[in-house]
């Protein structure tokens, strides 16, 4: 029977899904199946899961809404009411309907209903929503994001902040979301940073930028060191000339860094060659390439190449120096492939000297008989 019973929602979800007569049909038998009280939970999920994929009209949107709301108010299961609330999503995002209700119902499970998979689902429902029809979303629904200090609210604003809709976010929510910057976990912060890195201009967060980097690094989260350094290269590409920007501090970094970090940095570096007025000095390249193993040592040299034709000639011939002396250790070590990367770095930078070194140091491995390592196509 109840093999039968779960073979004929299947069948109802799929038919329900592409045609609103089937709707009209099935919905007043699955909503007296739901309000049964002999229906087990399980059975009032898989009807939810059915009304989850319906294609609706007004009428029967109007029907399922009344139920949910009723569902929802009769404080069900945390399941019935994640259920109902991602219906209620499925009806607001199809078909416009009730709109100010639907999301009344869900932002009041979000700010107080105290259990923690519904509050979860309603940050879902509206994260759907700011994706589907940011339109949807008022000012404020916005200023309770703000007010929530939840990672997940966060990540609704980001989302918002690259929809049609962001002129929600005020320059009063920026300011606001700012300023909690410092007291947010560091999940929320970083969010927080990127939504003010796509709306705010780069001198106003530059003063967060360095201490997120570290709690990321510290919190050994590579995404999170990601997130942040792509904001902020992103940010500063945006703007029409160069800019001053303090780096000694991520060259201190790549000091002491992990090797995927250092990689990172180097990445976004690289990225901002054009942007930023105040290149590596002499001191800088002397005192990084002297404490990088191989696999650091080459991107390293790679970044140094990208900056090349930037430096002073002073800086120019310190890299050049330290190139020369670092492809010497790989030649010891045989590292072929790192010589023909660095070398094709040299070629796109246009640094010709640089790259005739390498091209004799290819050379002879390929003509020294001691060498059986191939040379890469």
């Amino acid at each position: 029977m109840e093999l039968e019973r779960d073979a004929a929602l299947y069948a109802c979800k799929e038919y329900a899904s592409r045609s609103q007569d089937v709707c009209r049909t099935v919905v007043p038998k699955l909503k007296e199946l739901i309000s049964s009280l002999s229906s087990t939970e399980t059975l009032k999920i898989k009807i939810l899961g059915v009304f989850q994929n319906m294609k609706y009209d007004i009428e029967t949107a109007g029907v399922v809404k009344e139920l949910c709301v009723g569902v929802i108010q009769e404080q069900n299961t945390e399941q019935i009411t994640v259920g109902c609330l991602h219906v209620l999503t499925h009806i607001v995002v199809s078909t416009l309907y009730s709109i100010k209700e639907i999301m009344s119902i869900i932002f009041s499970c979000l700010t107080e209903d105290m259990r923690g998979n519904v509050r979860d689902a309603a940050f879902l429902c509206v994260e759907n929503i700011t994706l589907q029809q940011p339109e949807l979303i008022t000012e404020n629904e916005v200023q309770i994001l703000v007010d929530i200090q939840h990672h997940k609210g966060s990540r609704v604003l980001s989302k918002l902040a690259k929809t049609p809709s962001k002129s929600l976010l005020t320059d009063q929510v920026l300011k606001e979301l700012f300023d909690k910057l410092s007291d947010c976990p560091l999940n929320s912060a970083v969010s927080i940073y990127q939504i003010c890195c796509n709306m705010m201009h780069h001198q106003s967060t530059q003063v967060y930028f360095y201490p997120l980097l570290l709690q990321a690094i510290q919190s050994d989260d590579i995404k999170l060191v990601r997130t942040i350094l792509i904001s902020f290269s992103r940010q500063i590409s945006r703007t029409k000339r160069s800019v001053s920007i303090e780096t000694a501090p991520l060259f201190s970094l790549l000091k002491t860094c992990s090797l995927p970090v250092f990689i990172e940095i180097c990445y976004c570096l690289s990225s901002l060659k054009d942007k930023i007025t105040r290149d590596m000095e002499s001191r800088d390249i002397t005192s990084i390439i002297s404490v990088c193993e191989v696999e650091k040592g080459c991107y390293f040299t790679k970044l140094l190449l990208v900056s090349y034709t930037r430096s002073s000639e002073a800086t120019q011939e310190v890299i050049r120096q330290q190139i020369r002396q670092f492809v010497g250790g790989l030649e010891a070590s045989k590292s072929v492939w790192k010589l023909y990367c660095i070398l094709r770095v040299a070629l796109t930078n246009c640094v010709y000297s640089v790259a005739e070194h390498i091209v004799g140091v290819l050379t002879d491995y390929s003509t020294d008989p001691k060498h059986t390592t191939s040379l890469p196509p």
